[in-house]
């Protein structure tokens, strides 16, 4: 049984202590010696060579378990992990939707899966993102993870999206200020202070268009 093996719970104590390469002799040791037989075996080795940066490697030891039926969402997760470190975009962008369909309600899976469509095709991600706002509204991991993914993106355009739905933090919010006020647009600059008149932030940032005499310009 494998949760009563001295190099399962060794493997465990190294992967909580991000001693990734003693995790992996462990978890090899297990796998040659192959007494046991469970795909938890792969799923920690394939995570010991992600974060060793072993994408190949991972890939190939995930693929093993990725139709195992008592995989976690999380063996797709990281299959897709792999292929993003090997700049396979378009092939992540599906293991990470396959994790989605394994049931991961992991904020980290919509977010990575918007960083990928965003780089590859963002007319895509923006379907998703509309498509999960109406199934599931503004509550739920796929906000929390757009919205980690939003901090992320260079751009701009996200955290717009974000804040015309009504759903966005106030440093997408504080983002999208900055941004309108260097472009200018002035208007959109009052829209966003009017909405959030009582935060600290949005004050500052009126007397600021104040002092610099601002305050009238139109976008």
């Amino acid at each position: 049984m494998l949760s009563t093996s001295r190099h399962w719970q060794r493997a465990l104590k190294w992967i909580q202590a991000n001693k990734w390469d003693l995790a992996e002799g462990e978890l090899l040791y297990l796998l040659k010696k192959g007494e046991i037989a469970d795909p938890a075996i792969q799923d920690a080795l394939g995570y010991t060579l992600l974060m060793q940066g072993e994408y190949y490697l991972c890939e190939k030891v995930l693929i093993s378990i990725c139709k195992h039926p008592k995989r976690s969402f999380w063996v797709n997760h990281k299959i897709a992990d792999a292929l993003r470190g090997q700049h396979q975009l378009a092939k992540s962008a599906l293991w990470y939707q396959k994790s989605l369909l394994d049931g991961s309600n992991h904020p980290l899976t919509y977010r990575n899966l918007i960083q990928v469509l965003w780089e590859i095709n963002q007319q895509q991600a923006m379907q998703f993102l509309e498509s999960w706002f109406i199934s599931n509204g503004s509550t739920g991991p796929w906000l929390e993870g757009t919205q980690m993914a939003a901090d992320l993106i260079p751009d701009i355009v996200l955290c717009s999206w974000l804040h015309d739905k009504k759903i966005s933090t106030p440093f997408q919010k504080q983002r999208l200020l900055r941004h309108c006020c260097y472009e200018l647009n002035i208007e959109k600059c009052h829209e966003i202070i009017i909405e959030n008149s009582a935060e600290p932030w949005a004050i500052e940032f009126k007397a600021r268009l104040n002092y610099l005499s601002l305050n009238n310009i139109k976008s």
